[in-house]
């Protein structure tokens, strides 16, 4: 935490006019504090699903090693959604991994959800009060499998696809082939699942994707 005390916010939300640090900010910042102590992170996916308003959510479990091979872990969780309906469960994972990241870490952005940015206050102003519905009906949350199964084969086609895009990215980050080969180990249940979904298109593709990575990492540590 020394090494590291701000993060710096470099994205802007045009649509509701506000700055945000995201997600690679975060990995620049923290990542060569990780590798002057000797430390990397490990992500893992948990569970993954859809809720009836279709917006996505991941439990994700995270592993931080240290040269001995000793771990603390911990668990973080995201949410995303996306009209279109094509990025919910890569801004889930960003979500996940981005606050991970800032809580363990206790990394400032400036960024509090508990208050208010200036367009929710000009927003509440707007807004009339209105009363407190006396019951709140509970939100019945399915298995992002169950949902592609029985609604639509191709949501979990794209499920696959964007956590394919996702290990591409946390391989880019590994330093070394075995942190590669913990990665792919600690999302094997997942991996397996994509394999057996779709074993040319996705599949094939993630697993090339991956030794081309490895061999550039090999050839580093050499």
């Amino acid at each position: 935490m020394e090494e590291v005390a701000y993060v710096q916010k470099d994205k802007r939300n045009e649509f509701q006019h506000y700055n945000y640090a995201s997600e690679s900010a975060a990995i620049a910042a923290i990542r060569p504090a990780l590798i002057k102590a000797g430390l990397f992170m490990l992500p893992s996916v948990e569970k993954m699903w859809l809720d009836d308003r279709g917006n996505t959510h991941v439990e994700m479990l995270y592993r931080i090693f240290d040269s001995s091979g000793d771990y603390i872990q911990f668990k973080a969780v995201g949410s995303g959604q996306d009209k279109s309906g094509d990025k919910g469960v890569y801004k889930a994972l960003t979500g996940a991994s981005k606050y991970a990241l800032l809580k363990t870490f206790m990394l400032e952005t400036g960024d509090d959800p508990e208050v208010p940015r200036e367009d929710e206050k000009k927003e509440e102003k707007k807004q009339p009060l209105k009363a407190v519905p006396k019951e709140v009906k509970t939100t019945k949350i399915q298995p992002v499998v169950e949902v592609a199964k029985v609604e639509d084969e191709s949501a979990q086609r794209l499920n696959f696809e964007l956590f394919s895009q996702k290990m591409i990215e946390w391989a880019e980050t590994c330093v070394t082939a075995d942190e590669m080969f913990d990665l792919w180990k600690a999302n094997q249940v997942t991996v397996d699942a994509v394999k057996a979904f779709d074993l040319v298109n996705l599949y094939q593709p993630l697993q090339a994707k991956f030794a081309a990575i490895k061999a550039i990492k090999l050839k580093g540590d050499m």
